[in-house]
C-alpha cells in the first residue's frame, strides 16, 4: 500500500498554465505536483503548432525543462498520435526530432484510438521501427525512457507493439460511472496489467477533464467531482501504485474544486466502503406491500438493506443512484432518479414488480429535463405518465416540515423532499445545492433518506442515508437561492 503518491498532469498548452514560469513554479510547489507532462509533437507536426503564440509557448517549455531540478519535478514530452491516418514513419520522425531538440530523456506516445484514428498492428509495428531507429541515430535511445499512455478498455489497441521498446505503460481511465465501477475497472486492469507485463512500470492516467459525451443519441456533459478524484487515489494507494497522471492541467484548472481535491488528497480510508459489485443501481427484494416498520430480519441483502434499531421507522423502497450507468442522459436527475424509487415503491405495495427495464434515464425524458434542474411541478406531471400521483405535503402551505414528514412515513408513504444539500454534513459529493432526495424513515435523532447523489464503490451507501434531524430541518428550511419555502412531494 502507497499512502504517498506522486501526482502528475499532462498538459496541452503549458502556457495557458501561468502566466509566466515562476508562476508556474508557485502552483507545482503549492500543489505537490511531482511530474509535469508537455505535449511537444502531434502527429507529423511539431507541437506547440506554429502561429502567434507558437515562439512564447516553445519559450515557456524551454524554461520549464530547463528549471525542473530546480522546481523538484520530473518532465516528460509527449506527442499525440494518430495510427494509421498518418504515415507513422512521419510520426515517429518527428516525434524523435522533438526529444532530441528540447534533451528530453523522458517521452509518452499518447496513443489515440477513436474512429479515424486506429491503429493497426502493422502501423504499430512501423512506428516504433522508426523511433527507435531515430532516436538511435541520435545517440538517445538507451537514455530514454520511452511510455505508452492508451486507452485501457480498448480491446482493439495493439499494445504489444509498443512495449517493444515502451518501458513504462500509462493506460488512461474514465472516471465517469458510465463505464462502470471505477474501482472495479482500476482493480481489475491494474492486476491484468502487472501480471501480463510485470517487467514493465504502470502509471494509470486519471481522464478527469469535462466533456461533452453522447448516449443513445442525446448528447449530455460530464464532468469529474472530487469524490471521484478521491476514489481514483484511494485505489491506487491501496494498490500499492507510486506514481499517477492527470488529464489534463488546464481542464482541471478550470474547476477549482477538482484541482484543490488532487492537491489536498492524502489516504484516508473511506467510511464503510462497500464492495466493488455494489456499484450498479440496486433494487431491494421488498415485501409487496411496503408498510412502516419497526423490525427487519437479517436477509444476504444486508448490505443494501438497512437493519431497522428498535424504534426506528423505515420503509424498504427500492433505491437508485443518479450516477449509475442507466442514468446519464441529464446531470440534473436527482428528481427523476427519486421518481423511479417511487414508481418501485408504488409497484411493489400494489402487489406488482418493480419494472427492471425502466431506468432514470427514461424518466428523465419523459419529464423534459435537459441540462436543466428539474422542480416538483415537472416531477409531479411526469409521475402521472407512470400512473403515480404526486401531491405536496401540507397542501395549503405548499411545505412541509419534519413532522409532517415522520407523519407521512408513520402513514407508508416516502416523502419526496427538495433540500439545500450543503446542510448534509456526511454526504459523499460536494455539491452543496438544491437537491432532491426521499425521505424513508426516522428515529429520535435521524431522519433517514434514500439519496441518489452516491456512486461508485460507495453506491449503496444512498440506501437508508442517516441525517441528524437538525442538518435536515436546515436542509429543508435554509433554502438559499434554490427555494423560498419548503417543498416535498407524497404518493396519494
Amino acid at each position: 500500500m502507497a499512502t504517498n503518491i506522486n501526482k502528475g498532469y499532462f498538459t496541452r498548452q503549458i502556457e495557458k498554465c501561468a502566466p509566466n514560469v515562476q508562476s508556474l513554479a508557485g502552483l507545482i510547489q503549492e500543489a505537490g505536483v511531482k511530474q509535469i507532462l508537455l505535449q511537444v509533437a502531434d502527429g507529423d507536426r511539431s507541437y506547440p503548432v506554429q502561429g502567434e503564440t507558437h515562439k512564447h509557448a516553445e519559450e515557456i517549455i524551454n524554461e520549464v525543462i530547463a528549471g525542473a531540478d530546480t522546481m523538484g519535478v520530473d518532465i516528460w514530452g509527449w506527442a499525440r498520435t494518430y495510427g494509421a491516418e498518418i504515415d507513422p514513419i512521419s510520426q515517429a520522425e518527428n516525434f524523435a526530432a522533438r526529444i532530441n531538440d528540447l534533451g528530453l530523456s523522458r517521452a509518452v506516445i499518447r496513443a489515440e484510438q477513436e474512429a479515424g484514428h486506429k491503429w493497426t498492428t502493422q502501423a504499430a509495428r512501423l512506428y516504433m521501427q522508426t523511433l527507435t531507429n531515430a532516436l538511435s541515430e541520435y545517440g538517445l535511445l538507451e537514455n530514454t525512457i520511452l511510455a505508452i499512455s492508451n486507452p485501457v478498455e480498448e480491446t482493439t489497441f495493439p499494445l504489444v507493439e509498443f512495449l517493444t521498446a515502451c518501458r513504462v505503460i500509462m493506460p488512461y481511465f474514465s472516471l465517469s460511472t458510465t463505464e462502470g465501477s471505477l474501482t472495479t475497472r482500476l482493480q481489475y486492469y491494474y492486476q491484468a496489467y502487472r501480471t501480463t507485463y510485470p517487467q514493465h512500470v504502470i502509471i494509470p492516467v486519471a481522464m478527469a477533464y469535462g466533456k461533452q459525451k453522447v448516449r443513445d443519441g442525446h448528447s449530455f456533459y460530464w464532468t469529474a467531482r472530487p469524490d471521484q478524484i478521491n476514489e481514483f487515489l484511494y485505489v491506487c494507494a491501496s494498490l500499492g501504485i507510486e506514481h499517477v497522471n492527470f488529464w489534463s492541467w488546464q481542464d482541471i484548472w478550470r474547476d477549482q474544486t477538482l484541482w484543490w481535491a488532487i492537491a489536498n488528497w492524502t489516504f484516508q480510508e473511506p467510511q464503510a466502503m462497500q464492495p466493488s459489485s455494489q456499484a450498479t443501481p440496486v433494487t431491494t427484494q421488498a415485501q409487496a406491500t411496503p408498510t412502516a416498520t419497526t423490525t427487519t430480519t437479517p436477509t444476504d441483502a444486508a448490505a443494501t438493506t438497512p437493519t431497522v434499531p428498535p424504534g426506528e421507522v423505515f420503509l424498504d423502497v427500492p433505491y437508485y443512484s443518479q450516477e449509475a450507468s442507466t442514468a446519464v442522459y441529464s446531470p440534473n436527475d436527482c428528481g427523476p432518479a427519486c421518481v423511479r424509487m417511487l414508481i418501485g415503491w408504488d409497484r411493489l405495495r400494489k402487489g406488482q414488480e418493480d419494472p427492471a427495464d425502466l431506468t432514470i434515464d427514461d424518466v428523465t425524458r419523459a419529464a423534459g429535463i435537459g441540462r436543466s434542474t428539474s422542480n416538483t411541478r415537472q416531477l409531479r406531471a411526469v409521475a402521472q405518465k407512470y400512473n403515480l400521483t404526486l401531491n405536496y405535503t401540507d397542501r395549503a402551505a405548499n411545505s412541509m416540515s419534519i413532522e409532517t414528514i415522520k407523519r407521512e412515513i408513520d402513514a407508508g408513504r416516502p416523502v419526496l423532499c427538495l433540500i439545500n444539500y450543503k446542510y448534509l454534513t456526511k454526504r459523499q459529493s460536494d455539491f452543496d445545492g438544491g437537491h432532491f432526495v426521499l425521505a424513508v424513515g426516522y428515529n429520535d435523532q435521524e431522519i433517514i433518506l434514500n439519496d441518489p447523489l452516491w456512486s461508485g464503490s460507495r453506491m449503496a451507501e444512498g440506501k437508508g442515508f442517516r441525517v441528524p434531524q437538525r442538518e435536515f430541518q436546515d436542509a429543508i428550511t435554509k433554502g438559499g437561492k434554490w427555494f423560498s419555502v419548503p417543498q416535498g412531494l407524497l404518493v396519494t
